[in-house]
């Protein structure tokens, strides 16, 4: 997976400021995402993805769907109109990747441990 999201390559100056704004309202999402909060996400399988977010007030709470692969996706109203990315897509992507490189850490220190074990075992 790759850790950095595949924005299209800005052909102006707006399309660069574009993403930069995006790219920041995504990561003040994180937050949200990792501890629980205004923004929840769901892996509904298939590599479709639900995002919540709350309301606190007596508005109803708003749910968008995502998809990461093979064409990045969101039903939300930014994605619509631009047809390309939104906080939503940046924000699963960093949450994902997170995820992916945990997993990755993870499997590498169960591999060095069976070494490990391996070297010390007396025979």
């Amino acid at each position: 997976m790759n850790p950095i999201f595949p924005f299209p390559t800005p052909t102006n100056a707006a399309q660069a400021t574009r993403q930069i704004a995006v790219a920041a309202r995504a990561e003040s999402m994180l937050p949200a995402l990792y501890v629980g909060g205004e923004y929840d996400t769901y892996n509904c399988g298939n590599g479709t993805y639900g995002m919540m977010k709350r309301s606190y007030s007596n508005a109803p709470d708003t749910t968008y769907t995502l998809r990461l692969d093979p064409v990045p996706f969101c039903s939300c109203p930014d994605f619509e109109k631009h047809g390309d990315f939104c906080k939503h897509l940046v924000a699963l992507w960093k949450v994902e990747y997170a995820a992916y490189e945990a997993a990755q850490v993870e499997k590498l220190e169960a591999e060095y441990q069976n070494y490990e074990d391996a070297e010390n075992f007396v025979y």
